[in-house]
């Protein structure tokens, strides 16, 4: 089937008519689906985006908005990923992709989407307990006054929460989620708790003064390099021995030794247009956008979890319909590669905002592992 010149130039143009797309008197039908009004940029890709390749073409990436995506429309296209940092919001080129699966120590080139009790194969050690993984030690995170959030004076923590849209005003284990003020100039929680400071205000608004009040070489808000630190992480690993690049398992090693699990998976994972060693732990700075999207981040992972049980899985809810056997959840907590100290590393709880440390040598049914990739747009 063709689609005439009229039909695509209809398409072409935003609502706001800033954007036309290739004029062409004749597209094929592949064509018609990757410029028709539902494909987007990558770089006006905001959170929750789903990331589109094709069989034939798989170097080639198409943005969908989780809201127009449809398993007939896009019938031939493969979904890879979610979009979590925009464009705008990165300090080079690039969108920022979540892995529609958790990390798997036994399917480490594939992932999971495990919901019926195989913990022990998505649940992780960092790894490496009190052996200096020779990372930045980011010890804080930026938090701000609930009654005074214009104010620039901006303390600091070990641990804060951090804004979440995970279902307003909703109740959670006795208490009431926080309430997003999206007009105030740091968009902090309002729960009685500490203040964090979310990176994501809106597309175009980043809190770079907030982020960047305190101790830039010690805010974990701000390390973004979770390619660069996985790189050095694995460095240690593939100096003790290269085998895990091709192991059938990954161990999972609480221990001192230069064993971590989580990095190791990230590197092994690959999908259709991405190969091994593109995908990455995510640092802390990435893990935290999160939060502040995860509704719409977590109504693309059901979306597609609904049209194919094996091609993705959502990020935790507050649903017993979606609990786990055990009651435990669907990848509450998630590792970064960001590392605290030789004992500790950052972990960032996706539904609730709070970014702590936690022992290198945690692990519950709860520490879960999802991949980066950093796409060029």
């Amino acid at each position: 089937m063709k689609y005439t010149k009229q039909y695509i130039n209809e398409a072409a143009y935003d609502a706001d008519n800033t954007r036309v797309k290739p004029n062409v008197s004749y597209l094929t039908e592949d064509d018609a689906v990757k410029y028709n009004p539902y494909s987007i940029s990558g770089r006006d890709a905001k959170a929750g985006t789903i990331v589109l390749v094709k069989a034939s073409t798989p170097s080639e990436k198409i943005f969908v908005p989780y809201e127009s995506w449809d398993a007939t429309t896009y019938s031939s296209y493969t979904p890879i990923g979610v979009v979590v940092v925009p464009f705008t919001h990165t300090p080079d080129s690039t969108v920022r992709i979540m892995s529609l699966k958790n990390m798997c120590l036994t399917n480490p080139n594939n992932g999971s989407t495990a919901t019926d009790g195989s913990y022990s194969t998505i649940s992780f050690y960092w790894g490496g307990y009190s052996t200096d993984a020779g990372l930045s030690k980011y010890t804080y995170v930026p938090n701000v006054s609930k009654t005074n959030q214009s104010s620039s004076t901006v303390g600091s923590q070990d641990w804060v929460r951090i804004p979440s849209n995970y279902v307003k005003g909703s109740t959670f284990s006795g208490g009431v989620e926080s309430t997003l003020d999206e007009g105030s100039k740091y968009y902090v929680s309002n729960e009685d708790i500490r203040y964090g400071v979310s990176p994501y205000v809106t597309y175009n608004w980043k809190s770079y003064e907030a982020l960047s009040i305190i101790d830039k070489t010690k805010n974990a808000l701000l390390d973004y390099d979770g390619s660069g630190n996985t790189a050095t992480i694995l460095a240690l690993d593939n100096a003790v021995s290269t085998a895990w690049q091709t192991a059938s398992t990954i161990t999972n090693n609480s221990g001192a030794t230069n064993v971590h699990a989580p990095a190791q998976c990230c590197w092994r994972y690959s999908t259709l247009g991405t190969s091994q060693g593109q995908w990455y732990l995510p640092a802390c700075g990435e893990l935290a956008y999160l939060p502040a999207r995860y509704a719409d981040i977590n109504e693309a992972l059901t979306k597609l979890m609904a049209a194919d049980s094996a091609l993705a899985i959502r990020l935790w809810r507050n649903d017993p319909s979606v609990q786990d056997p055990s009651g435990s959840v669907y990848g509450n907590w998630l590792w970064s590669s960001t590392e605290f100290s030789a004992n500790y590393a950052r972990i960032v709880g996706v539904n609730r905002g709070n970014v702590y440390d936690n022992g290198k040598n945690g692990s519950n049914t709860s520490n879960r592992v999802r991949a980066f990739a950093a796409l060029t747009v």
